[in-house]
Protein backbone atom coordinates (compact mmCIF):
# COMPACT_ATOMS: atom_id res chain seq x y z
CA UNK A 1 0.00 0.00 0.00
CA UNK A 2 2.77 2.45 1.05
CA UNK A 3 4.78 1.32 -2.06
CA UNK A 4 1.38 2.19 -4.68
CA UNK A 5 1.34 5.53 -2.85
CA UNK A 6 4.83 6.09 -3.03
CA UNK A 7 4.48 5.68 -7.07
CA UNK A 8 1.32 8.05 -6.84
CA UNK A 9 3.14 10.50 -5.55
CA UNK A 10 6.20 10.50 -7.60
CA UNK A 11 4.25 10.45 -10.77
CA UNK A 12 2.67 13.23 -9.59
CA UNK A 13 5.65 15.06 -8.87
CA UNK A 14 7.08 14.13 -12.45
CA UNK A 15 3.79 14.56 -14.41
CA UNK A 16 2.28 17.78 -13.12
CA UNK A 17 5.49 19.80 -13.69
CA UNK A 18 6.19 18.08 -17.45
CA UNK A 19 2.26 19.12 -18.04
CA UNK A 20 2.54 22.88 -16.93
CA UNK A 21 5.71 23.01 -18.96
CA UNK A 22 3.64 21.59 -22.21
CA UNK A 23 1.06 23.66 -21.62
CA UNK A 24 3.57 26.91 -21.21
CA UNK A 25 5.48 25.89 -24.72
CA UNK A 26 1.55 25.44 -26.34
CA UNK A 27 1.47 29.43 -26.49
CA UNK A 28 5.06 30.38 -27.00
CA UNK A 29 5.53 31.75 -30.62
CA UNK A 30 7.26 29.64 -33.24
CA UNK A 31 10.73 30.83 -34.52
CA UNK A 32 11.30 28.43 -36.95
CA UNK A 33 10.14 26.54 -39.88
CA UNK A 34 7.20 27.25 -42.39
CA UNK A 35 4.03 28.60 -41.77
CA UNK A 36 1.27 28.57 -44.22
CA UNK A 37 -0.91 32.43 -44.11
CA UNK A 38 -3.62 31.63 -47.01
CA UNK A 39 -3.54 35.51 -47.48
CA UNK A 40 -0.30 36.03 -48.54
CA UNK A 41 0.37 37.12 -52.34
CA UNK A 42 3.76 36.14 -51.87
CA UNK A 43 6.33 34.64 -49.21
CA UNK A 44 7.65 36.70 -46.47
CA UNK A 45 11.11 36.01 -44.82
CA UNK A 46 11.25 36.49 -40.87
CA UNK A 47 14.42 35.69 -39.20
CA UNK A 48 15.01 36.03 -35.59
CA UNK A 49 18.43 37.68 -34.14
CA UNK A 50 19.78 36.54 -30.54
CA UNK A 51 17.54 38.97 -28.84
CA UNK A 52 14.50 37.89 -30.14
CA UNK A 53 13.97 41.03 -32.62
CA UNK A 54 12.20 39.98 -35.98
CA UNK A 55 13.63 41.18 -39.01
CA UNK A 56 10.78 40.93 -41.82
CA UNK A 57 11.15 41.35 -45.22
CA UNK A 58 8.35 40.59 -47.79
CA UNK A 59 7.52 41.70 -51.74
CA UNK A 60 4.73 43.93 -51.03
CA UNK A 61 3.46 46.59 -48.31
CA UNK A 62 0.42 44.36 -47.72
CA UNK A 63 2.38 41.12 -47.37
CA UNK A 64 4.56 43.03 -45.03
CA UNK A 65 1.72 44.66 -42.68
CA UNK A 66 0.27 41.41 -42.53
CA UNK A 67 3.06 39.62 -41.46
CA UNK A 68 3.84 42.57 -38.63
CA UNK A 69 0.03 42.02 -37.04
CA UNK A 70 1.12 38.09 -37.09
CA UNK A 71 4.52 38.47 -35.67
CA UNK A 72 3.22 40.88 -33.32
CA UNK A 73 0.44 38.87 -31.89
CA UNK A 74 2.23 35.70 -31.81
CA UNK A 75 4.65 37.64 -28.90
CA UNK A 76 2.77 40.15 -27.65
CA UNK A 77 -1.17 38.84 -28.40
CA UNK A 78 -2.30 39.11 -24.64
CA UNK A 79 -0.79 43.19 -24.25
CA UNK A 80 -2.14 44.03 -27.02
CA UNK A 81 -5.78 42.34 -25.70
CA UNK A 82 -5.03 44.27 -22.60
CA UNK A 83 -4.18 48.08 -24.41
CA UNK A 84 -7.45 47.59 -26.32
CA UNK A 85 -9.46 46.86 -23.33
CA UNK A 86 -7.84 49.36 -21.49
CA UNK A 87 -8.23 51.69 -24.27
CA UNK A 88 -12.09 50.78 -24.42
CA UNK A 89 -13.21 50.57 -21.45
CA UNK A 90 -13.51 46.49 -21.34
CA UNK A 91 -11.04 45.63 -18.35
CA UNK A 92 -14.42 45.02 -16.45
CA UNK A 93 -15.78 42.22 -18.02
CA UNK A 94 -12.20 40.77 -17.41
CA UNK A 95 -11.19 41.52 -13.94
CA UNK A 96 -14.77 42.11 -12.57
CA UNK A 97 -16.05 45.36 -10.06
CA UNK A 98 -11.99 46.16 -9.15
CA UNK A 99 -11.59 48.03 -12.80
CA UNK A 100 -15.36 49.62 -12.99
CA UNK A 101 -13.77 53.21 -12.38
CA UNK A 102 -11.16 52.89 -14.79
CA UNK A 103 -13.78 51.91 -17.58
CA UNK A 104 -16.04 54.76 -16.66
CA UNK A 105 -13.56 56.79 -17.42
CA UNK A 106 -12.43 55.46 -20.20
CA UNK A 107 -15.39 55.74 -21.80
CA UNK A 108 -16.18 59.35 -20.50
CA UNK A 109 -13.61 60.31 -22.64
CA UNK A 110 -14.67 58.36 -25.29
CA UNK A 111 -11.21 56.75 -27.02
CA UNK A 112 -13.18 54.02 -28.95
CA UNK A 113 -15.76 57.29 -29.84
CA UNK A 114 -13.01 59.43 -31.22
CA UNK A 115 -11.08 55.89 -32.96
CA UNK A 116 -14.57 55.04 -35.06
CA UNK A 117 -14.38 58.95 -35.85
CA UNK A 118 -10.97 58.85 -36.78
CA UNK A 119 -11.06 55.87 -39.44
CA UNK A 120 -12.78 58.00 -41.70
CA UNK A 121 -9.86 60.47 -41.74
CA UNK A 122 -7.03 57.51 -42.37
CA UNK A 123 -5.04 58.11 -46.40
CA UNK A 124 -5.61 55.15 -48.41
CA UNK A 125 -2.26 53.78 -48.32
CA UNK A 126 -2.27 54.12 -43.86
CA UNK A 127 -5.76 52.34 -43.99
CA UNK A 128 -4.79 49.47 -46.26
CA UNK A 129 -1.46 49.08 -44.46
CA UNK A 130 -4.04 48.77 -41.12
CA UNK A 131 -6.16 46.37 -42.54
CA UNK A 132 -3.26 44.36 -43.15
CA UNK A 133 -2.07 44.17 -40.00
CA UNK A 134 -5.65 43.57 -38.40
CA UNK A 135 -5.72 40.39 -40.95
CA UNK A 136 -2.03 39.30 -39.81
CA UNK A 137 -3.41 39.59 -36.13
CA UNK A 138 -6.33 37.72 -36.60
CA UNK A 139 -4.63 35.12 -38.73
CA UNK A 140 -2.81 34.33 -35.49
CA UNK A 141 -6.17 34.48 -33.16
CA UNK A 142 -7.78 31.98 -35.77
CA UNK A 143 -4.69 29.74 -35.98
CA UNK A 144 -3.59 29.97 -32.55
CA UNK A 145 -7.36 29.56 -31.30
CA UNK A 146 -6.41 26.17 -28.57
CA UNK A 147 -3.00 27.55 -28.15
CA UNK A 148 -3.28 30.88 -26.76
CA UNK A 149 -0.53 32.33 -24.23
CA UNK A 150 -0.92 30.97 -20.82
CA UNK A 151 -2.70 34.25 -19.45
CA UNK A 152 -5.77 33.94 -21.51
CA UNK A 153 -6.20 30.65 -19.88
CA UNK A 154 -5.84 31.39 -16.26
CA UNK A 155 -8.35 34.10 -16.39
CA UNK A 156 -10.88 31.74 -18.25
CA UNK A 157 -11.21 34.04 -21.57
CA UNK A 158 -10.65 34.18 -25.16
CA UNK A 159 -9.61 37.45 -26.73
CA UNK A 160 -12.30 39.06 -29.64
CA UNK A 161 -11.26 39.78 -33.26
CA UNK A 162 -9.24 42.50 -34.03
CA UNK A 163 -10.21 45.79 -35.74
CA UNK A 164 -8.55 48.79 -37.13
CA UNK A 165 -10.62 50.72 -34.53
CA UNK A 166 -9.01 48.60 -31.85
CA UNK A 167 -5.45 49.94 -33.17
CA UNK A 168 -6.46 53.89 -33.41
CA UNK A 169 -8.23 53.17 -29.70
CA UNK A 170 -4.94 52.29 -28.39
CA UNK A 171 -3.10 55.56 -29.77
CA UNK A 172 -5.72 57.75 -28.81
CA UNK A 173 -5.54 56.26 -25.57
CA UNK A 174 -1.31 56.42 -25.71
CA UNK A 175 -1.28 60.21 -26.23
CA UNK A 176 -4.34 60.52 -23.26
CA UNK A 177 -1.09 58.92 -21.49
CA UNK A 178 1.48 62.13 -22.12
CA UNK A 179 -1.35 64.61 -22.32
CA UNK A 180 -2.91 64.36 -18.74
CA UNK A 181 -2.50 68.11 -17.78
CA UNK A 182 -5.99 68.35 -15.90
CA UNK A 183 -4.63 66.37 -13.17
CA UNK A 184 -2.66 68.96 -12.62
CA UNK A 185 -5.15 71.62 -12.98
CA UNK A 186 -7.38 69.73 -10.43
CA UNK A 187 -4.80 69.60 -8.00
CA UNK A 188 -3.65 72.94 -7.70
CA UNK A 189 -7.27 73.76 -7.20
CA UNK A 190 -7.58 72.04 -4.25
CA UNK A 191 -3.82 73.26 -2.55
CA UNK A 192 -5.35 76.82 -3.54
CA UNK A 193 -8.08 76.46 -1.31
CA UNK A 194 -5.37 75.40 1.43
CA UNK A 195 -2.92 77.22 1.40
CA UNK A 196 -3.44 80.02 -1.09
CA UNK A 197 -2.50 81.23 -4.30
CA UNK A 198 0.75 82.50 -3.76
CA UNK A 199 2.33 79.13 -1.72
CA UNK A 200 0.29 77.43 -5.04
CA UNK A 201 2.38 79.93 -7.46
CA UNK A 202 5.46 78.76 -5.48
CA UNK A 203 4.95 75.19 -5.77
CA UNK A 204 4.06 74.86 -9.12
CA UNK A 205 7.02 77.74 -10.21
CA UNK A 206 4.67 79.95 -12.25
CA UNK A 207 5.81 83.23 -14.04
CA UNK A 208 4.71 86.31 -12.43
CA UNK A 209 3.56 86.54 -15.84
CA UNK A 210 0.79 84.18 -15.68
CA UNK A 211 -1.11 86.69 -13.82
CA UNK A 212 -3.47 85.96 -10.62
CA UNK A 213 -5.09 82.63 -9.68
CA UNK A 214 -8.42 82.59 -8.93
CA UNK A 215 -9.77 80.07 -7.07
CA UNK A 216 -13.45 78.70 -8.05
CA UNK A 217 -16.06 76.63 -6.70
CA UNK A 218 -15.84 73.34 -8.47
CA UNK A 219 -16.66 69.85 -7.48
CA UNK A 220 -13.10 67.91 -6.51
CA UNK A 221 -12.21 65.40 -9.12
CA UNK A 222 -9.88 63.53 -6.58
CA UNK A 223 -11.28 60.56 -5.24
CA UNK A 224 -9.84 61.59 -1.73
CA UNK A 225 -8.68 65.05 -0.02
CA UNK A 226 -5.67 64.00 1.86
CA UNK A 227 -2.02 64.45 0.38
CA UNK A 228 -1.21 68.16 0.57
CA UNK A 229 -4.10 69.67 2.91
CA UNK A 230 -1.43 70.52 5.63
CA UNK A 231 1.09 72.68 3.35
CA UNK A 232 3.03 75.49 4.47
CA UNK A 233 6.03 77.37 3.10
CA UNK A 234 8.25 74.75 4.52
CA UNK A 235 7.05 71.73 2.59
CA UNK A 236 6.93 73.32 -0.92
CA UNK A 237 9.92 72.64 -1.72
CA UNK A 238 9.20 68.92 -0.57
CA UNK A 239 5.90 69.06 -2.17
CA UNK A 240 7.54 69.79 -5.46
CA UNK A 241 9.67 66.93 -5.93
CA UNK A 242 6.48 64.69 -5.93
CA UNK A 243 4.57 66.71 -8.84
CA UNK A 244 4.89 64.61 -11.97
CA UNK A 245 8.15 65.61 -13.85
CA UNK A 246 7.79 62.55 -16.66
CA UNK A 247 9.25 63.20 -20.45
CA UNK A 248 11.40 61.57 -22.55
CA UNK A 249 15.38 62.34 -23.89
CA UNK A 250 16.20 62.80 -27.23
CA UNK A 251 19.30 64.04 -28.84
CA UNK A 252 21.63 64.12 -32.03
CA UNK A 253 24.93 64.85 -33.21
CA UNK A 254 25.49 66.53 -36.02
CA UNK A 255 28.02 65.02 -38.86
CA UNK A 256 30.60 67.51 -38.04
CA UNK A 257 30.92 66.73 -34.38
CA UNK A 258 31.20 62.60 -34.74
CA UNK A 259 34.51 60.65 -35.18
CA UNK A 260 32.81 59.24 -38.37
CA UNK A 261 31.52 62.70 -39.73
CA UNK A 262 27.88 60.24 -39.88
CA UNK A 263 25.02 61.67 -37.57
CA UNK A 264 24.10 60.23 -34.64
CA UNK A 265 20.36 60.35 -32.55
CA UNK A 266 19.20 58.51 -29.73
CA UNK A 267 15.73 58.15 -28.16
CA UNK A 268 15.14 57.07 -24.47
CA UNK A 269 11.17 57.21 -23.96
CA UNK A 270 10.39 57.38 -20.62
CA UNK A 271 7.85 54.67 -20.26
CA UNK A 272 6.80 52.79 -17.19
CA UNK A 273 8.50 50.00 -16.04
CA UNK A 274 6.64 47.24 -17.43
CA UNK A 275 7.16 43.14 -18.56
CA UNK A 276 6.91 43.21 -21.70
CA UNK A 277 8.15 46.61 -22.96
CA UNK A 278 5.19 49.17 -24.48
CA UNK A 279 7.57 49.11 -27.46
CA UNK A 280 8.28 46.11 -30.04
CA UNK A 281 11.68 46.50 -31.83
CA UNK A 282 11.23 45.31 -35.34
CA UNK A 283 12.96 45.36 -39.11
CA UNK A 284 10.45 45.46 -42.20
CA UNK A 285 11.66 45.46 -45.47
CA UNK A 286 9.43 45.60 -49.18
CA UNK A 287 10.87 47.17 -52.07
CA UNK A 288 8.61 50.54 -51.14
CA UNK A 289 10.08 50.65 -47.68
CA UNK A 290 13.22 49.68 -45.21
CA UNK A 291 12.47 50.78 -41.83
CA UNK A 292 13.94 49.56 -38.37
CA UNK A 293 13.12 50.55 -34.75
CA UNK A 294 10.41 50.73 -32.14
CA UNK A 295 6.20 49.66 -32.85
CA UNK A 296 3.86 49.56 -30.32
CA UNK A 297 1.82 46.43 -30.30
CA UNK A 298 -0.94 47.38 -31.91
CA UNK A 299 0.12 49.31 -34.45
CA UNK A 300 1.18 49.09 -37.85
CA UNK A 301 4.53 50.60 -38.97
CA UNK A 302 7.57 52.04 -36.60
CA UNK A 303 7.05 55.10 -34.58
CA UNK A 304 10.35 55.85 -33.65
CA UNK A 305 13.88 54.50 -35.92
CA UNK A 306 15.70 54.85 -38.96
CA UNK A 307 14.95 53.85 -42.67
CA UNK A 308 17.59 54.22 -45.55
CA UNK A 309 18.12 57.73 -45.20
CA UNK A 310 16.85 59.14 -42.09
CA UNK A 311 16.61 58.88 -38.49
CA UNK A 312 13.82 60.04 -35.93
CA UNK A 313 13.06 59.88 -31.87
CA UNK A 314 10.67 62.36 -29.85
CA UNK A 315 10.06 63.58 -26.72
CA UNK A 316 6.83 64.37 -24.80
CA UNK A 317 6.37 68.50 -25.72
CA UNK A 318 4.62 69.08 -22.00
CA UNK A 319 2.12 71.33 -23.73
CA UNK A 320 -1.39 71.95 -22.08
CA UNK A 321 -3.80 70.84 -24.04
CA UNK A 322 -6.48 69.93 -21.66
CA UNK A 323 -8.74 72.24 -19.51
CA UNK A 324 -11.47 71.69 -17.33
CA UNK A 325 -14.57 74.13 -17.39
CA UNK A 326 -16.65 74.35 -14.84
CA UNK A 327 -20.24 74.49 -15.88
CA UNK A 328 -23.43 75.58 -14.25
CA UNK A 329 -26.54 73.51 -15.06
CA UNK A 330 -30.34 74.50 -14.81
CA UNK A 331 -32.71 74.07 -11.44
CA UNK A 332 -35.33 73.23 -13.81
CA UNK A 333 -34.26 71.55 -16.55
CA UNK A 334 -31.72 69.38 -15.83
CA UNK A 335 -30.20 68.56 -19.05
CA UNK A 336 -29.29 72.31 -19.79
CA UNK A 337 -26.54 74.17 -19.17
CA UNK A 338 -25.52 78.19 -19.53
CA UNK A 339 -23.04 79.40 -22.01
CA UNK A 340 -22.45 82.90 -22.90
CA UNK A 341 -25.58 82.79 -25.58
CA UNK A 342 -27.85 81.48 -22.77
CA UNK A 343 -29.22 77.77 -21.92
CA UNK A 344 -28.21 74.71 -24.11
CA UNK A 345 -28.80 70.98 -23.86
CA UNK A 346 -26.20 69.09 -23.25
CA UNK A 347 -25.25 66.03 -25.48
CA UNK A 348 -26.04 62.44 -23.66
CA UNK A 349 -25.11 58.94 -24.29
CA UNK A 350 -25.81 55.58 -22.57
CA UNK A 351 -23.12 52.27 -22.89
CA UNK A 352 -23.49 49.33 -20.83
CA UNK A 353 -20.05 48.31 -19.34
CA UNK A 354 -20.11 44.20 -18.97
CA UNK A 355 -19.27 43.30 -15.66
CA UNK A 356 -17.56 40.18 -14.60
CA UNK A 357 -18.98 38.27 -11.83
CA UNK A 358 -21.68 41.10 -11.29
CA UNK A 359 -24.46 42.81 -13.14
CA UNK A 360 -23.42 45.23 -16.40
CA UNK A 361 -23.47 48.73 -15.77
CA UNK A 362 -25.14 51.28 -17.33
CA UNK A 363 -22.70 53.83 -18.03
CA UNK A 364 -24.64 57.50 -19.00
CA UNK A 365 -21.99 60.30 -20.58
CA UNK A 366 -23.07 64.26 -21.04
CA UNK A 367 -21.52 66.53 -23.34
CA UNK A 368 -21.36 70.11 -22.94
CA UNK A 369 -19.71 72.47 -25.66
CA UNK A 370 -16.58 71.83 -23.97
CA UNK A 371 -16.39 68.30 -23.97
CA UNK A 372 -17.54 65.51 -21.89
CA UNK A 373 -18.75 65.80 -18.32
CA UNK A 374 -15.91 64.28 -15.85
CA UNK A 375 -17.92 64.76 -12.98
CA UNK A 376 -21.26 66.56 -11.32
CA UNK A 377 -22.53 67.48 -8.15
CA UNK A 378 -26.12 69.09 -7.93
CA UNK A 379 -26.10 71.65 -10.51
CA UNK A 380 -22.36 72.00 -10.61
CA UNK A 381 -19.99 70.31 -13.05
CA UNK A 382 -16.47 69.95 -14.41
CA UNK A 383 -15.95 69.19 -18.78
CA UNK A 384 -12.97 68.39 -20.05
CA UNK A 385 -11.28 69.61 -23.48
CA UNK A 386 -8.40 67.91 -24.92
CA UNK A 387 -7.12 68.58 -28.36
CA UNK A 388 -7.11 64.72 -28.82
CA UNK A 389 -10.96 65.15 -29.46
CA UNK A 390 -9.99 66.91 -32.49
CA UNK A 391 -10.54 64.03 -35.33
CA UNK A 392 -9.70 65.64 -38.61
CA UNK A 393 -6.22 63.97 -38.62
CA UNK A 394 -4.94 60.97 -37.99
CA UNK A 395 -1.32 60.01 -36.41
CA UNK A 396 -1.10 56.99 -38.70
CA UNK A 397 -1.44 59.20 -41.88
CA UNK A 398 1.84 61.21 -40.30
CA UNK A 399 3.65 57.58 -39.61
CA UNK A 400 3.19 56.18 -43.22
CA UNK A 401 5.40 58.81 -44.51
CA UNK A 402 7.32 59.16 -41.83
CA UNK A 403 8.84 55.57 -42.31
CA UNK A 404 9.23 56.58 -45.94
CA UNK A 405 11.25 60.18 -45.58
CA UNK A 406 13.74 60.39 -47.83
CA UNK A 407 15.13 63.86 -46.49
CA UNK A 408 14.36 66.73 -44.02
CA UNK A 409 11.49 68.47 -45.83
CA UNK A 410 9.66 64.97 -46.22
CA UNK A 411 10.04 64.35 -41.95
CA UNK A 412 8.37 68.03 -41.91
CA UNK A 413 5.98 67.33 -44.61
CA UNK A 414 4.68 64.14 -42.76
CA UNK A 415 4.52 65.61 -39.51
CA UNK A 416 1.79 67.98 -41.04
CA UNK A 417 -0.43 66.00 -40.47
CA UNK A 418 0.47 64.31 -36.96
CA UNK A 419 -2.47 65.55 -34.64
CA UNK A 420 -1.04 63.99 -30.97
CA UNK A 421 0.18 63.83 -28.66
CA UNK A 422 2.04 67.28 -28.30
CA UNK A 423 5.66 66.12 -29.49
CA UNK A 424 9.61 67.49 -30.73
CA UNK A 425 10.61 65.09 -33.33
CA UNK A 426 14.31 64.56 -33.26
CA UNK A 427 16.02 64.08 -36.93
CA UNK A 428 19.22 62.84 -38.35
CA UNK A 429 20.14 62.01 -42.12
CA UNK A 430 22.78 60.71 -44.14
CA UNK A 431 24.11 63.91 -45.18
CA UNK A 432 24.93 64.38 -41.23
CA UNK A 433 22.08 66.78 -41.01
CA UNK A 434 20.49 67.24 -37.82
CA UNK A 435 17.38 68.76 -36.12
CA UNK A 436 14.09 68.87 -34.73
CA UNK A 437 10.00 70.00 -35.35
CA UNK A 438 7.17 69.60 -32.88
CA UNK A 439 4.29 69.02 -34.04
CA UNK A 440 0.68 68.11 -32.52
CA UNK A 441 -2.73 70.30 -31.60
CA UNK A 442 -1.69 73.03 -29.44
CA UNK A 443 -4.84 75.08 -27.80
CA UNK A 444 -4.29 78.76 -27.80
CA UNK A 445 -6.11 80.59 -25.00
CA UNK A 446 -6.93 84.12 -24.03
CA UNK A 447 -5.09 86.13 -21.67
CA UNK A 448 -8.67 85.37 -19.11
CA UNK A 449 -7.53 81.38 -19.49
CA UNK A 450 -4.09 80.55 -18.53
CA UNK A 451 -4.04 76.88 -18.66
CA UNK A 452 -3.52 76.17 -14.90
CA UNK A 453 -7.02 76.32 -12.89
CA UNK A 454 -10.51 75.45 -13.66
CA UNK A 455 -12.12 77.60 -16.25
CA UNK A 456 -15.70 79.44 -15.52
CA UNK A 457 -17.75 77.57 -18.61
CA UNK A 458 -20.53 79.95 -19.40
CA UNK A 459 -17.88 82.99 -19.58
CA UNK A 460 -16.47 83.22 -23.58
CA UNK A 461 -13.32 84.47 -22.47
CA UNK A 462 -12.22 81.06 -20.83
CA UNK A 463 -13.12 79.79 -24.83
CA UNK A 464 -10.20 77.93 -26.46
CA UNK A 465 -9.29 80.74 -29.37
CA UNK A 466 -8.14 77.92 -31.76
CA UNK A 467 -4.89 75.91 -32.19
CA UNK A 468 -1.10 77.34 -32.95
CA UNK A 469 -0.58 76.61 -36.70
CA UNK A 470 1.87 74.42 -38.07
CA UNK A 471 3.98 76.42 -39.55
CA UNK A 472 4.60 78.61 -35.83
CA UNK A 473 5.71 75.29 -33.62
CA UNK A 474 9.63 75.14 -32.69
CA UNK A 475 12.11 73.67 -35.51
CA UNK A 476 15.25 73.60 -36.40
CA UNK A 477 17.87 72.02 -38.86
Amino acid sequence: MIRALLIIVMFLCLAVPLGIWWFVQLGLPQLAGLITISELTAPVVVVFDGRGVPYIEAKMDSDLYLTQGYVTACNRMFQMDMLRRLAEGELSEIYGPATVASDKLVRTIGFSRLAEAELNALSQPAKESLEAYCRGVNFYLFSHFKKLPLEFWLLGYKPKPWTAKDSLAIWKYLSYELDQSWQLDDLRERITRKIGSQDTDALFANSPALGPHKVTQAPSLSPTQGGFCNLGSKNLKLARAFLPNLGSTSWAVAGKGSASGGALLACDKHTPFSEPDYFYLLSLASPMVHVAGASVPGIPGIVLGRNDNIAWGSAALKADVQDLFQEEFSNRFPNQYKTPSGWQNATEITEVIPVRFAKDLVHKVAFTRHGPILVKQGNTAVALSWSGTLTGKSALNSLWHLNRAHRWEDFVEALKEFPGPAQVFTYADRAGNIGYQAAGIVPTRTKANVGTSIVTGWESQGDWTGTIPFNQLPNTL
